[in-house]
């Protein structure tokens, strides 16, 4: 199961790329003016499905289709390993294009440097984000239940922390690490699940994503754990444009994104994956997460950390 899984995890960050960078079209390529397109991409949010090596590759081999028909030159897709320097590049102009989950774009890029962009959807139009799960046998059918209980968490995922602590600020009136007895931290997700599976832990959170992906492939999964809360999100990662970027390359863009949408080939790498839609992804979208921001900072005022 976890070779099966491995694979199509591997498969999944394909896809990654496919969402943000489309494949060129067979037909005549719109008149688009030679274009630097420079693309940043934090990549510890997609460390835990493919290596830095293979995401590199595959995402040269998209851009490079993608470029060609634009005449976008020269091109380069650059991976980050820190917010920080994602930040600082993107500021100063150094990158056309950013992709990051969207709870660090919120909270880390001025929305005044951002352009409406494109995220992936599901066909049938299920939500991806987090879901909070716990052990079916462990005693904890509510949130109030958690207290004493062993927690697992993604390593370093800003949305997971953020989304555990508001939850435990609403139930308890205290931070997570107070109410669990033991917290600790997979590095991938997938691993989250199995931790809870084979009771390593009582409560945990994990991409809605890999969960359901986990769920499909082994149905015992969901006989054994129990979906507590979500927090729904278009996508993992979101996909933005710089304002600066030429308002007429990024509609030339937006014209082989919706061709992407009707082409064979590429329809039959998302189809396997229940993912089929490249969509818009307006500026606007980010306001769930600066509420998200709004009512944790007021949850937390008062109470000590």
């Amino acid at each position: 199961m976890l070779l099966k899984l491995s694979a199509v995890l591997k498969t999944f960050a394909l896809l990654l790329a496919i969402k943000v960078f489309p494949v060129a079209a067979d037909d005549q390529p719109l008149p688009v003016s030679p274009q630097r397109f420079f693309m940043g991409i934090y990549y510890p949010s997609i460390a835990n499905l493919v290596t830095r090596a293979d995401f590199q590759v595959a995402i040269n081999v998209w851009l490079e289709e993608f470029s060609d028909p634009l005449q976008l030159t020269p091109t380069r897709a650059i991976l980050f390993e820190n917010m920080d320097s994602l930040k600082q590049a993107f500021v100063a102009g150094e990158l056309d294009f950013i992709m990051a989950p969207p709870l660090l774009l919120a909270k880390h890029i001025d929305r005044s440097l951002l352009a409406d962009g494109f995220v992936g959807t599901a066909s049938d139009g299920t939500e991806y984000g987090m879901v909070l799960i716990a052990r079916r046998d462990a005693g904890v059918q509510t949130l109030a239940q958690m207290r004493g209980k062993v927690l697992m968490l993604p390593k370093n995922d800003l949305l997971a922390a953020t989304f555990m602590d508001m939850l435990s600020l609403k139930t308890f009136r205290q931070h997570f690490r107070k109410v669990f007895k033991e917290i600790h931290t997979k590095k991938r997700e997938s691993a989250v699940v199995l931790a809870l599976f084979f009771k390593q832990a009582d409560v945990g959170l994990s991409n809605a994503e890999v969960f359901n992906l986990m769920v499909e492939l082994n149905p015992q999964l969901q006989q054994s754990l129990a979906v507590l809360a979500k927090f729904p999100t278009k996508s993992p990662n979101y996909g933005y444009f710089h304002s600066d970027f030429p308002v007429h390359v990024r509609q030339a863009i937006t014209e082989k994104v919706k061709e992407l949408n009707q082409q064979p080939r590429p329809q039959q790498v998302l189809q396997a994956l229940r993912m089929v839609s490249l969509v818009p992804n307006a500026v606007d979208n980010l306001t769930v997460f600066d509420r998200l921001l709004d009512e944790y900072r007021s949850l937390e005022t008062g109470i000590k950390p």
